[in-house]
């Protein structure tokens, strides 16, 4: 006695056949609809599931429960089975399709130099095809264009690989420029430095441009950049060099970017672009900003806390001191950088009549965490504020301890 292929069940009376899957079923599930059909219209030859990689699961019926469950692990093996076989065709497809691309490009890369000669013998010749089938008069031989590699206007070698990026870094190297960075340590002294002339164009080329906060988009760049560390690290170990006291290198640091000449061009000009510190070392000149920005990244690579201080028409440097030397109460001692000046000591008066206010915005450079010890410095600058507060005649005293402050700090010393 046959049984329904879908509920197992023994079937009384003649068994139903599906003309779509091929299998037997009682009169409940006779129909497709009641037996989960996925069979297909088949020709006679292969109505049967066995003939046609049937994928359909066999269930069996409990009286007890309205529940399903499988029994045929056979039919379950073969439906992954014949899922992972169309899986891997599939993927085989892709793969075909994938390559195919592959050759096209590749086919075109390779064929192009003669397709190019082959358009310009067409433009060239004024004869039409003459130049690409040439004919003896006294010879039934046709005569081709010579193709030949070594005749060819382009060879395959010239044809740029498709995805190739250029380096940058090659050209950064191009035109060394030596310098002699002088600055004041008991005397004056120079630092020797070769800067390049390809890197510095390459920051020329850096956009500066930004949508929200100059300070993030700009000035973190200007001082947080790759590149600037890569080539200036050697910088910062000749500083490092100087002297086993760390104040003391930050001391050159500072002096150094004191005596940098000051740029009355871009001062005076329409230039208001910023500048990395690279740009600075390598120009040898700079502003306010230029300068200001090359001390702070020199002060944070040596490891101290660092700002900014912006005003509106000027900029200055901070660097983390003891409170009672600070500027405005910022825990920052103020410097000037644009000429040699003592650490903490403010110029009444700027040219173009600027002076330092209270309007002043801070911004805090992501660097280390070493203070500065100023007290001396600030001493000096208090003393010298005096002497100049006593007009332009001195007597011999108040005379010899100018003479000893500037010569201290190389004060007279014209950028």
């Amino acid at each position: 006695m046959a049984k329904c292929y879908f509920c197992g069940r023994q079937i009384e009376g003649l068994p139903y056949v599906c003309r779509r899957c091929g299998e037997t079923f009682c009169m409940d599930h006779r129909l497709p609809e009641y037996h989960n059909c996925v069979g297909k219209t088949f020709c006679a030859d292969h109505r049967l599931s066995e003939y046609h990689n049937c994928v359909q699961e066999r269930y069996s019926y409990t009286e007890n429960s309205e529940d399903y469950s499988r029994y045929s692990d056979n039919a379950n093996g073969h439906s992954r089975k014949t899922s992972s076989q169309r899986l891997a065709r599939q993927t085989e497809q892709e793969i075909t399709k994938t390559l195919a691309v592959l050759a096209i490009v590749v086919g075109l890369a390779l064929f192009y130099p003669q397709i190019v000669l082959f358009v310009s013998q067409l433009e060239d010749d004024s004869g039409g095809s003459t130049a690409l089938m040439q004919q003896d008069p006294s010879s039934t031989k046709v005569t081709l264009p010579d193709t030949t590699p070594e005749n060819q206007a382009f060879k395959a070698s010239d044809i740029p690989i498709i995805g190739d990026i250029i380096d940058p870094s090659e050209s950064f190297k191009d035109s060394p420029k030596p310098h002699n960075y002088p600055y004041y340590a008991g005397g004056r002294r120079t630092l020797s430095f070769t800067t390049y002339g390809g890197l510095n164009e390459y920051f020329s080329k850096e956009s500066h441009t930004y949508r929200y906060n100059y300070v993030d988009e700009v000035i973190m760049e200007l001082l947080k950049n790759s590149y600037q560390d890569e080539y200036l690290d050697p910088f910062i170990e000749q500083i490092e060099k100087t002297s086993s006291s760390p104040e003391a290198q930050a001391q050159v640091a500072i002096s150094l970017v004191q005596h940098i000449p000051y740029s009355w061009n871009r001062y005076s000009g329409m230039d208001s672009d910023w500048y990395y510190p690279y740009e600075t070392l390598h120009n040898n000149q700079g502003v306010c900003s230029d300068k200001s920005l090359l001390l702070s990244y020199l002060l944070c690579q040596l490891g101290y806390d660092v700002v900014l201080f912006e005003f509106s028409d000027h900029m200055a440097v901070g660097v983390k001191c003891n409170g009672q030397y600070d500027f405005q109460n910022s825990g920052y001692a103020f410097i000037e950088t644009t000429q040699p000046t003592i650490i903490t000591y403010i110029p009444e008066d700027y040219l173009g009549g600027f002076r330092v206010t209270s309007d002043v915005k801070i911004i805090h450079v992501q660097g280390g965490d070493k203070s500065l010890d100023v007290s001396g410095e600030y001493r000096d600058a208090q003393e010298l504020k005096k002497l100049d507060s006593m007009g332009q005649v001195l007597d011999q005293y108040h005379y010899a301890r100018w003479q000893a402050l500037t010569k201290k700090y190389d004060l007279q010393y014209d950028t």
